[in-house]
């Protein structure tokens, strides 16, 4: 879709704006395979690996890698977070090139972000950013009560700048104090960056993104976050948009949104189903998937075979071992609950709409 998006802009305005992505060491083999398909496009592609550091132990802090990294032993390597790109970018020597040939910005944001573009009928962030010519821009939308992992904005007297504060970084006892009625924007992780102002920044060594701490699997590993950035810039920005250009699909939850006859593909671009907002709805409807049985894509694919008609839906939460049929119609609130040892199984042409099932249920046909 990244693709098709850049086409089109390219031929549509008559330029020729490059694609690059920033590859992990466990992704940067399979990325290279994947582009083999795309090698007819006029869309130039560059491609770099962020740095890895190698794991602590959790216990003894010693150094959990016993081998040094190749492209083959990766074991207790780990890349150290979004906010690597700046310098493993310019270590890629794409950021001297780029300004050599008189570009300006470069727009970063997740790969899984669907919403992340640069415009298609509607141009408004891409025309600020060349209107103020400011040095960094964090595009931050409204938070929900769904949005758990990422940053918050935060204001900072004192500098009379904004920050952000990852979620992660803030102590279980004390997130309450940071909740969606206090702290109202959530970082998007869209930025627009000036290509010089940051070569400047990185050759005086100047950028120095908050370190946070993080233990997985026993394991310590220190990352850094790339909204981070908007408080080393001098003349920074905080970009409050809508929703839709905060898409991303971190769990099966997201994908099924996206899947769903909520939206439509047109040039690469995602297109929300104008039918809902014409019957009045929210732009979204609330779905929740207990990670048990949702949680990896296999399980997901398995439980939903097609997926339900979703126009008229506002809540859906599914718990348990449910399997859902084809052809199925989900309005107003549903919540299913399968109880432990039990199966639930939505059969073919159901159309549920503001009920509670929970238990076992299936349907045999005779």
């Amino acid at each position: 879709a990244i693709v098709r998006q850049i086409e089109y802009l390219n031929k549509r305005f008559k330029v020729s704006i490059p694609l690059v992505l920033m590859n992990s060491l466990h992704t940067h083999q399979l990325v290279l395979k994947l582009l083999e398909s795309y090698k007819n496009t006029s869309v130039k592609i560059y491609t770099f690996v962020q740095s890895c550091y190698p794991r602590l132990n959790g216990v003894t802090w010693s150094v959990a890698a016993t081998k040094p990294y190749t492209a083959g032993g990766t074991e207790n390597w780990y890349p150290p977070g979004s906010g690597d790109v700046f310098e493993s970018f310019h270590r890629s020597g794409l950021l001297k090139q780029f300004i050599s040939e008189k570009k300006d910005y470069i727009f970063i944001s997740n790969v899984e972000n669907l919403g992340a573009i640069l415009g298609h009928q509607n141009f408004r962030v891409l025309n600020e950013v060349f209107t103020t010519h400011l040095d960094f821009y964090l595009e931050v939308t409204e938070r929900l009560s769904t949005d758990f992992r990422g940053g918050i904005l935060v204001s900072d007297p004192s500098q009379n700048k904004p920050y952000v504060v990852q979620l992660s970084q803030i102590p279980k006892n004390k997130r309450f104090l940071f909740s969606p009625k206090t702290f109202h924007y959530w970082n998007t992780n869209n930025m627009w960056v000036n290509l010089t102002s940051l070569l400047e920044l990185l050759e005086k060594s100047a950028l120095r993104l908050p370190v946070s701490k993080n233990i997985k699997n026993g394991f310590v590993q220190f990352e850094t976050y790339a909204g981070s950035a908007i408080q080393e810039f001098k003349r920074s920005s905080a970009l409050v948009v809508p929703r839709r250009r905060f898409r991303e699909i971190k769990t099966t939850a997201n994908l099924f949104l996206l899947q769903s006859n909520l939206f439509r593909l047109s040039d690469g671009f995602l297109i929300p189903n104008e039918t809902r907002a014409a019957q009045g709805f929210q732009e979204l409807p609330i779905v929740r998937f207990d990670v048990e049985n949702f949680g990896t894509l296999d399980d997901y694919k398995n439980r939903f075979p097609s997926i339900p008609n979703i126009l008229e839906l506002e809540h859906l939460n599914v718990a348990g071992d449910v399997k859902f049929g084809f052809n199925i119609k989900l309005l107003g609130t549903v919540i299913i609950v399968a109880e432990d040892g039990k199966t639930i199984k939505i059969p073919d042409g159901a159309v549920l709409e503001n009920c509670v099932i929970s238990g076992e249920l299936q349907v045999v046909d005779h």
